[in-house]
């Protein structure tokens, strides 16, 4: 029996073992050695030794795109090489580089909106809508209303935002039954949230997400979920047209060896 075959599932149970489990979850104290010796048999202190290094504090809980992330994928390289394992990464190594986006948002979100009468209106972010961390523009976007899933036009309308007079959840049923899966076709969807009217929110969303680079074949659109008064006014047919700037960007991000 070849190293490989019994070193890879002690790495396996080390990696389970040192998930991450929270914030609420403290990692072991002690940092691992600066070799593990890769032994023909499973044993508690090679398991140990990955568990402790995968869940140390230097590595803080390995989250995509940072440092400590880094660190964890030339461990488990290194561990690898140890065990025998052929590479099949980049240049004959067990790593490969991925082009990767974080996508932050930079200033408060905007919604403008123009009623069927010619007014104006100016809705406050948190108190009369949300919006995910999807970037947009500010191009004008005439507003059509849905009820049902039967409702929305069968046709692709890229310059136009779906008012979807439902929650989240069921909006995302009714797009898939109508041939718009995520909504496909439409350049933004609109939900149903409260009745009642948020808190507003005058401060940049916080957080941030990481994307592959080039993953055009699921592109996100922006979801905005109107809540409150104003929701009534999309209910009603009211709302004509909307303008939308998330002031969402991406910075580029490689990872790899």
């Amino acid at each position: 029996m070849s190293p490989s075959t019994v070193c890879v599932p002690s790495l396996l149970v080390a990696i389970v073992l040192a998930r991450p489990q929270g914030p609420e979850a403290a990692p072991p104290a002690a940092a691992a050695p600066a070799a593990i010796v890769a032994r023909p048999e499973v044993t508690r202190a090679e398991i140990e030794a990955h568990v402790r290094r995968l869940a140390s504090d230097e590595l803080g809980g390995r989250k995509t795109g940072t440092e400590g992330a880094i660190l964890a994928a030339r461990h488990l390289a290194d561990a690898l090489a140890r065990c025998g394992v052929q590479p099949a990464g980049d240049e004959g190594t067990f790593l490969q580089a991925v082009p990767l986006v974080r996508i932050r948002a930079t200033a408060v979100p905007e919604l403008s909106l123009r009623a069927r009468d010619g007014a104006a209106i100016v809705p406050v972010h948190g108190a009369d809508f949300e919006v995910s961390r999807v970037a947009i523009d500010g191009k004008d976007l005439r507003v059509l209303v849905a009820a049902s899933a039967s409702a929305i036009p069968e046709k692709d309308a890229p310059d136009a935002a779906i008012f979807l007079d439902t929650g989240r959840g069921t909006s995302r049923r009714w797009l898939e039954e109508s041939g718009h899966a995520e909504g496909k076709g439409f350049a933004a969807v609109i939900v149903a949230g409260s009745g009642v009217a948020g808190e507003a929110k005058p401060q940049a969303p916080t957080g941030e997400s990481i994307d592959l680079v080039g993953s055009d074949e699921r592109v996100e659109r922006p979801r905005i979920t109107i809540r409150g008064p104003l929701l009534e006014r999309f209910r009603r047919g009211e709302i004509e047209s909307l303008s939308l700037r998330t002031h969402v960007l991406f910075f580029p991000l490689w990872l790899g060896s």
